[in-house]
């Protein structure tokens, strides 16, 4: 893949590790027609998930996706890499052909209609397949008036540099930052770190209209992740239920109450200058 195409993947919370979360984003799609996530529909989904052996880092994503209908936005620039991806023919583990991903789609579509076959699949659920098979299939591309995403149109900078020797380790260090001006930052750690307005929480930020426990970061290794408990959390405008964090992301707690996640390089301060 190409720097622009991962970079736009990184924005939608996917790397190589959870690629194969966009095989089953169109049957998210078609589950979330209607409005609503069936029961019947999660459980067909994660047994394909199951089927296809997708890692657990693909899961994290799918379980978000189940639990929280994605944007219109962040779903047309799904589709538009998925079509691309599919077209490209790129060797990822899992059935990258668009004629198993819309079988599995329609059956998604049918598992939790009326024990009426004509009446199983509703006039959204067809609509959506219908969308799918076009952009899929013949690798239609999206409208030029897609909608556009404060979040996910925004380019920034994954990473920030840190010059203090003092803190060099040979993992990769994660920081959320509330305050770019000021300057302050908050290491993410493998204990874990809570955000909320309890004075019980690592950081409390009073008067925000967060909860009193709102949500959590945790680090495993290079990677880091961020774990709504309560009240509402998005990522790059995104509701989350759990995410793995890539850098760059913008993070909203409530309408006052957004920072910044970032990667850590830590370079020296004498080797910056040769």
């Amino acid at each position: 893949m190409n720097a622009d195409l991962t970079r736009r993947l990184h924005q939608l919370g996917i790397d190589y590790e959870s690629i194969g979360a966009l095989l089953l984003f169109p049957l998210v799609e078609v589950a979330w027609a209607d409005g609503r996530m069936q029961p019947a529909e999660a459980t067909r989904i994660a047994a394909v998930a199951q089927e296809w052996d997708l890692s657990e880092e693909a899961m994290v994503m799918v379980r978000g996706w189940l639990r929280y209908p994605p944007s219109t936005a962040y779903g047309q620039r799904v589709r538009d890499i998925l079509a691309r991806l599919l077209a490209d023919g790129v060797p990822f583990q899992g059935p990258w052909d668009a004629e198993t991903i819309l079988r599995e789609a329609k059956a998604v579509a049918t598992v939790a209609g009326s024990w009426l076959p004509f009446w199983r699949v509703t006039d959204a659920e067809r609509q959506v397949i219908d969308m799918l098979k076009r952009q899929l299939e013949t690798k239609e591309r999206p409208d030029a008036t897609a909608q556009g995403h404060p979040d996910l149109d925004r380019r920034i900078n994954q990473v920030t540099l840190d010059f203090d020797r003092s803190r060099f380790t040979d993992s990769v260090r994660g920081v959320i930052i509330p305050d770019f001006e000021q300057n302050m930052r908050f290491d993410v750690t493998g204990l874990g770190f809570t955000v909320g307005a309890s004075k019980d929480a690592d950081l409390c930020i009073v008067d925000s209209g967060l909860e009193p426990i709102h949500c959590r970061f945790t680090a495993r290794g290079d990677w880091h992740y961020l774990e709504e408990l309560a009240g509402e959390t998005r990522v790059n405008g995104e509701r989350i239920r759990a995410r793995r964090l890539l850098g760059g992301e913008t993070i909203r707690l409530a309408p006052l109450c957004s920072f910044a996640f970032k990667r850590v390089r830590q370079v020296d301060p004498v080797q910056s200058r040769v």
